[in-house]
């Protein structure tokens, strides 16, 4: 799917694969790697254990629940 294919809305919802420095309170060097969902559309797959490894070397797993990045 292209950006051309996608419904864009004024608010739009993205679920995303997301990594970051920190604390799961307070994150830091915040890094999408992948997108997931937008607008309940699924575009893709979380990545895998290994290509996590690939992309961020060593890492800690947080919590799969959805979160929100602006704390709402």
């Amino acid at each position: 799917m292209n950006a051309a294919q996608l419904s864009i809305h004024i608010i739009d919802t993205i679920k995303v694969q997301w990594a970051f420095h920190g604390k799961a309170d307070n994150p830091k060097a915040i890094r999408v790697l992948r997108v997931l969902e937008f607008n309940d559309e699924v575009l893709s797959a979380p990545l895998d254990d290994n290509a996590l490894s690939a992309i961020l070397g060593r890492y800690t797993k947080t919590s799969d629940g959805q979160g929100s990045l602006f704390g709402d």
